[in-house]
């Protein structure tokens, strides 16, 4: 998608967030804002509208400010993935991602009485190197969207006061319990780094929390274990040296496979363009394991698995999920999207 940097910074960039002439377009607007689409945004103290209205590929938004804290909300005019969103929106902050890396993202699934999904919400939030704040990014759907700036040592409080008096058409603009939590363990101090690791080529870069501990470490790889010992955590930089994805994972798929006795199952390769995804079971316990594109390039990947789980179902998933929270590869929560190929009774 061709994405036209100007109209970003016009609404959500350093202009919009900043400029006393938006600001005063709409300093007499009150709660609530009805955009275009008919959706409906309220808020209360402390906050106030500073600008609002529709700005190139933004269909409609309003922003929103308190003293020291800015917000933006708004839908698109046409789907984007989470990662064209948070580029174009870096762009327009001025920013990239040296700049503001990313520290902490996830994805959440809202369904009906019956099921049926009703919201796809991811979101990421990124540290402003060298200054005290911090940006937040949401994009539901692919359309809808939210934006906070705000000091990096308030943040938790200022998403709680969100969640408490912002709300689009009724519901809070910032969702996710996983959000909330990852806060307030930042804000109390016990999300402390424990340690971290970044690979010869510069392509991969790992953080732990305490309680974790290197069980082995090359020049490109590193295995991590639990402090339960359930788990060993390894990622590594591979060369890519086929001429598909399929080719790529045919090799790891059978290694990872064959050493696990006459009783071993699988769940075949889930591959995409940029990737792939499987799991086995057998003799040496459950192993997830997933490749994925180093950014802007495809002459490596990066490798990540979880081996030695000697347990399954609720227990394997508490597992993974312990350690999409703990450690970080590149900024993200590893092995997102496995949660599917725990149960190996599936196959």
């Amino acid at each position: 998608m061709k994405i036209n940097r100007r109209s970003f910074i016009a609404l959500a960039g350093v202009s919009a967030l900043g400029a006393a002439g938006l600001r005063s377009a709409a300093a007499q607007m009150t709660s609530p804002y009805v955009m275009s689409n008919g959706s409906t945004v309220t808020w209360s103290d402390p906050w106030h509208a500073t600008w609002a209205g529709p700005e190139g590929l933004i269909d409609d938004a309003v922003i929103l400010a308190n003293d020291q804290d800015q917000i933006a909300i708004g839908y698109l005019s046409a789907p984007m993935t989470i990662d064209e969103w948070i580029a174009w929106s870096l762009e327009g902050f001025g920013l990239d991602e040296t700049t503001a890396p990313p520290d902490f993202g996830g994805a959440i699934e809202y369904s009906d009485a019956n099921g049926v999904k009703v919201a796809d919400v991811e979101y990421q939030i990124h540290t402003i190197t060298d200054t005290p704040l911090m940006l937040y990014f949401q994009l539901t759907n692919g359309v809808d969207f939210t934006i906070l700036r705000a000091p990096s040592a308030e943040l938790a409080a200022t998403v709680a006061s969100i969640q408490e008096t912002v709300a689009r058409d009724g519901m809070p603009v910032l969702e996710g319990e996983e959000i909330q939590a990852y806060l307030e363990d930042e804000a109390t101090g016990q999300r402390v780094i424990g340690g971290e690791f970044t690979d010869v080529t510069g392509k991969l870069h790992v953080t732990w929390i305490e309680g974790w501990t290197v069980v082995e470490q090359a020049e490109s790889y590193i295995a991590l274990a639990n402090p339960e010992r359930s788990v060993v955590f390894a990622t590594q930089v591979l060369e890519f040296t086929e001429q598909s994805w399929d080719q790529e994972v045919a090799w790891i798929f059978n290694n990872m496979v064959g050493d696990q006795g006459p009783a071993a199952t699988s769940i075949p390769p889930v591959v995409t363009e940029t990737g792939f995804s499987f799991s086995t079971d057998g003799d040496y316990g459950l192993r997830l394991a997933q490749g994925t594109a180093t950014e802007h390039e495809l002459d490596h990947f990066i490798l990540s698995f979880a081996s030695n789980m000697t347990v399954n179902g609720a227990e394997a998933l508490a597992i993974l999920q312990q350690i999409q929270a703990d450690v970080t590869v590149n900024g993200q929560p590893p092995l997102q999207g496995l949660d599917a190929f725990i149960d190996m009774s599936a196959t």
